[in-house]
């Protein structure tokens, strides 16, 4: 299968991420852009909150710099939920990107998707809806165990190559 040209326009950016990037917007939405159907979804958190709820017990954080800590547990909606529910062909997936306000961002390939269906879009921390500092929406990918470089606080956009 070739790859649709837009793959280029990644804005993806692995290391670049700032701790405190400019407030949030008073109404945060995710908006899902599927490249390989020309569409796209924005969802707001009271829209994302009202698919299938997953809840992750004892998760832990392990952010580059900072110790590990939790546990914590999460809750919200699972990613391939998520790309299901807009309509997107999940079998045709080259990778998806995961990206923050700030452009802080984390790839996503199909054999991960399909490893770790827990992959989460979080909502909640500890029964709380998630603050400002904690990310508002948040990735949260249960395999990564060491440098939390796939752990998206501020989830904006999420693209599917």
């Amino acid at each position: 299968m070739a790859l649709s040209a837009d793959w280029r326009h990644s804005q993806v950016h692995s290391h670049a991420h700032h701790p405190h990037p400019p407030p949030a917007p008073p109404n945060p939405t995710v908006t899902l852009v599927d490249h390989l159907a020309d569409r796209s979804h924005t969802f707001s958190p009271a829209e994302l909150a009202a698919l299938p709820v997953t809840v992750l017990a004892a998760c832990f954080i392990q952010s580059t710099g900072h110790p590990l800590s939790g546990p914590f547990r999460f809750s919200g909606v699972r990613l391939l939920d998520l790309l299901r529910h807009a309509g997107s062909d999940t079998t045709a997936l080259h990778w998806v990107e995961v990206v923050s306000i700030d452009g802080f961002g984390a790839r996503i390939g199909p054999a991960e998707l399909d490893s770790d269906p827990r992959i989460l879009l979080a909502l909640t921390i500890d029964d709380h809806p998630l603050a400002r500092d904690a990310g508002l929406v948040r990735l949260i990918v249960p395999s990564e165990t060491t440098e939390a470089l796939k752990q998206v606080k501020w989830v904006r956009t999420i693209e599917l190559f």
